[in-house]
């Protein structure tokens, strides 16, 4: 019996082999008819038989007759459709372009909504009757006509829009199984638009108008980040990877470009500053207590920082930017375990980085110890400020709960340790360096110097073993010794004459001695 059902399955499937063929050839033969006819209608255009105006209307309700008939055969007959609906779509996107950049019948603003109504069709035909190939070549042909008619016509702008409407609908269209490759053409493609619209604006003389570059950009993220909004708060999905790169490319292309486009308008960037506050709270707000082993928590915590700290430079500066950072950094550290769980010390880090970048500590560190200063730097007092509320918040431990969270939190902390005890040194040396080493900067006292307190400091990291909460900073003994070594190589034994270079081998000897032996003794955290 299996035999005899193995036997009728191979005669069935040798059979159906020359219908299948024969299927295909009628279905080329027809696809082939409809390119002549569509020819042909081209060549009584040029001759002027036809009008202009006339070609293009005949032409449309060509492909209007088309993907009806895709329509109509989608439920029976799932061949012929999806070659009825390609073939529609190769005759109109060719015949909008010429119509725009040939003919000059239709502005740009005009054809940019013909091809997003020819689209709009081949869309609700593909999902309706899930042809997949008239989807790809809605998707793919419409950002090519796009990208070509903008090209021809030196209008960008309303193609861009176009592009961008294009994208939401493939991405909710590539939420179906085995879809996921229709959204990553098509996001690609807006934003190589939008990019091209900002370099258009920013040109001398400008290309582009600010005010449409500012609605394709606000278009751009208001699609971009809604629909990852709705996927992920509403829908309750978790982030896949196009969604990462989703978030990013908002903030990137945008609220930067955006910025560089009101670079000269503190009211515009007032403006921008406040929409990306609003995105920040909206995905701060949107954590759960305990939701961090969920991708889309990554994701929001994230984008919530970035959006924060760009929010904040936009909105404030210097003095009243350094002062915000910090009483940010204080609540996200102090009241954060609870929200963020392990992202806490982390974001508060990211904080503590931007108030100590506007109170110019970070700066002037970054001055003391890579060269010689002329003039000394300075510490204000909000930079004092700004290092006083960096070392209390690194000895904040927060709350363990046995999972990544801790992880995270260990590595934020490890790093409000690593820019205290950075920053704090660095005005140390700020303070001390005029009085030993200069003015004018002797090169070899000051080389000493560096490496004396480099190596102070390695002793009394080693010596933060108690109480606890100090612990953090043991852990930066062995980073210390090692830049401290390559210091020593670099700059001490260029700049250093004998008695100085005693005076470091000396101090460095009791360092690599005693540093290492003394975090030993406690139990680093």
């Amino acid at each position: 019996m299996d035999q005899e059902q193995e036997r009728d399955l191979r005669l069935a499937r040798l059979e159906a082999a020359p219908r299948d063929l024969t299927d295909l050839a009628t279905l080329l033969g027809l696809a082939f008819m409809v390119f002549g006819g569509a020819y042909l209608l081209r060549a009584l255009t040029e001759s002027g038989r036809v009008p202009d105006s006339a070609g293009v209307i005949i032409g449309m309700t060509y492909y209007a007759g088309w993907i009806i008939a895709a329509h109509r055969s989608a439920a029976t007959r799932l061949t012929s459709a999806p070659f009825h609906g390609v073939t529609a779509l190769l005759v109109a996107l060719p015949i909008v372009w010429e119509a725009t950049a040939r003919f000059g019948l239709m502005s740009p603003d005009a054809a940019a909504l013909t091809l997003a109504d020819i689209s709009a069709a081949a869309f609700a035909v593909a999902w309706r009757g899930g042809l997949d190939a008239v989807a790809a070549v809605a998707g793919f042909g419409t950002a090519a006509a796009a990208f070509a008619t903008a090209s021809s016509t030196k209008h960008f702008a309303a193609f861009s829009l176009l592009l961008i409407g294009l994208s939401v609908v493939t991405y909710w269209m590539s939420e179906q199984p085995g879809h996921a490759w229709l959204r990553w053409p098509n996001a690609t493609a807006v934003g190589l638009s939008v990019i091209g619209v900002i370099i258009r604006a920013l040109g001398h003389p400008p290309l582009e108008t600010p005010g449409l570059t500012l609605i394709a950009q606000a278009a751009f993220v208001g699609t971009m980040q809604g629909s990852l909004a709705v996927r992920l708060l509403m829908l309750g999905r978790n982030a896949r990877f196009f969604d990462v790169m989703q978030a990013a490319s908002g903030l990137v292309i945008g609220i930067g470009d955006a910025v560089l486009v009101m670079r000269a308008s503190p009211g515009g960037l007032g403006l921008i500053g406040a929409v990306t506050e609003i995105l920040a709270l909206g995905a701060f707000l949107r954590l759960a207590d305990r939701p961090h082993l969920s991708a889309s928590y990554h994701l929001l915590a994230a984008f919530g920082l970035v959006a924060a700290i760009a929010a904040l430079a936009l909105l404030c500066s210097g003095l009243i930017l350094a002062l915000a950072a910090i009483t940010i950094e204080i609540i996200t550290i102090g009241l954060g375990p609870h929200r963020l769980a392990g992202y806490a010390a982390l974001h508060g880090a990211a904080y503590v980085l931007t108030a100590l970048a506007a109170s110019e500590l970070l700066t002037a560190s970054l001055t003391a110890w890579m060269r010689n200063p002329t003039p000394w730097p300075w510490v204000s007092a909000v930079g004092w400020l700004t290092l006083g509320t960096v070392g209390i918040c690194a000895t904040l431990r927060p709350p363990r709960h046995g999972d990544i969270g801790d992880l995270l939190a260990r590595v934020g902390r490890l790093l409000l340790a690593s820019l205290f005890v950075f920053t704090a040194s660095g005005a140390v040396l700020m303070v001390t360096g005029p009085h030993i080493a200069g003015p004018p900067t002797d090169a070899g006292v000051f080389a000493t110097l560096r490496i004396t307190l480099l190596s102070l400091s390695v002793i009394g990291l080693g010596l933060a073993t108690h109480p606890p909460q100090t612990r953090v900073f043991t852990r930066l003994v062995s980073p210390m010794l090692i830049v401290g070594g390559l210091r020593f190589v670099a700059d001490d034994f260029r700049h250093s004459d004998p008695a100085t270079l005693f005076i470091a081998l000396a101090v460095s000897g009791q360092a690599w001695a005693l540093g290492p032996r003394l975090a030993a003794r406690g139990n680093v955290c």
